[in-house]
């Protein structure tokens, strides 16, 4: 696995989608991965430190998280199978590990709330 930042996120107007790039943190590699118009708003929320009076869906599953005493541990962009990214959120309670599936887009907004690291699989990088 590779650690990974967000490289760019960038909001495609002529396809009504945005464009999240992912670096690995110790390379040059990027890897581009085109997300919903809801997810790039999320995100783009979170990096701007944008707050709402009501939490959106992102923020209210950081709640629920903390609430339970949950920690988000990292994300996994683990799979890209017939032009689909795939997933994984890691979360912890006590010394109890859960691996969550979820879409690359909520995995990432998610992160970025919680301050969470994002990996890449190496297999996923070299595709």
């Amino acid at each position: 696995m590779k650690k990974a930042s967000i490289f760019s996120l960038i909001m495609v107007r002529e396809a009504g989608q945005y464009l999240v790039t992912l670096e690995e943190s110790d390379g040059m590699r990027l890897l581009p991965i085109w997300i919903g118009p809801a997810e790039g708003m999320s995100i783009a929320a979170a990096l701007e430190k944008q707050s709402f009076p009501r939490p959106l869906t992102h923020d209210l599953f950081i709640s629920i998280m903390k609430e339970m005493e949950v920690k988000i541990e990292k994300v996994i962009i683990t799979d890209l199978k017939n032009d689909t990214f795939y997933a994984n959120i890691i979360l912890r309670k006590n010394a109890k590990s859960y691996t969550i599936d979820s879409r690359p887009s909520d995995s990432i907004a998610i992160a970025v709330r919680a301050q969470a690291p994002i990996f890449i699989e190496e297999e996923v990088l070299a595709k």
